[in-house]
C-alpha cells in the first residue's frame, strides 16, 4: 500500500472518530435538553456503530461511546442492541470487540426491551461462543471476557424474570 493511500485511510478514520467525539460531547452538554434532539444524537451513535462495524478498532471505539450513552439514557431504540450484536458477530476473534460489546449489551439489557432483543437475537450465543473460543486460545487483554459475558447473562436473565408473561426467557 502506498503512503498516500495509508494517509487517506488515516484521515478518513480520524474524521469518523472526530464525528463520534462531537456527538458524544453534544450528548453530555446541558443545552441538549430537547428530547427529539437527544434522540437524534443517540441515533447518530447507533449509526456510527453500524457504519464502523467492519473496522475492529473503530467498532470498539464506537461501541464504547454507545455504552456510555446507554448508561446515561434509558430510552435507546432496540435497534441499538441489534447493531451491537451485528458488530460483535463481525469480529469473532477479537477479544477487544467481545469485551466492549458485552459491556454495551449488559448496559442495554437494563431495559427489558433490549434484554428480549438480546435473548432472541444472537447476543448471548455469540458472546458465550466467542468467550469460550478466545479463552481456549489463551488470549488475554481487554478485561476478563468471562466476567463480562457472565454480567451480560445476568442482566438479560434479571430482566426476563421481571416480566410475568414471558416465562420462556427465564434462565435458571
Amino acid at each position: 500500500m502506498s503512503s498516500s493511500k495509508g494517509l487517506a485511510r488515516f484521515k478518513s478514520a480520524a474524521r469518523k472518530v472526530s464525528t463520534i467525539n462531537t456527538v458524544a460531547k453534544a450528548m453530555s452538554s446541558p443545552q441538549s435538553s430537547l428530547k427529539s434532539e437527544e434522540n437524534q444524537k443517540l441515533n447518530a451513535l447507533v449509526n456510527a456503530v453500524e457504519k464502523n462495524a467492519k473496522f475492529r478498532q473503530l467498532a470498539s471505539y464506537s461501541i464504547n461511546v454507545l455504552t456510555k450513552a446507554a448508561r446515561a439514557h434509558d430510552d435507546l431504540d432496540v435497534r441499538a442492541s441489534n447493531v451491537v450484536m451485528a458488530a460483535l458477530a463481525e469480529h469473532p476473534k477479537s477479544l477487544e470487540v467481545l469485551s466492549c460489546a458485552s459491556d454495551c449489551l449488559a448496559a442495554l439489557a437494563e431495559d427489558s426491551r433490549h434484554a428480549y432483543a438480546i435473548a432472541e437475537g444472537s447476543g448471548l450465543t455469540t458472546s458465550l461462543t466467542m468467550t469460550l473460543q478466545l479463552k481456549d486460545d489463551g488470549s488475554s487483554g481487554a478485561g476478563d471476557p468471562v466476567a463480562k459475558a457472565l454480567l451480560l447473562f445476568e442482566k438479560v436473565g434479571k430482566q426476563a424474570r421481571c416480566a410475568p408473561c414471558r416465562t420462556d426467557y427465564v434462565f435458571h
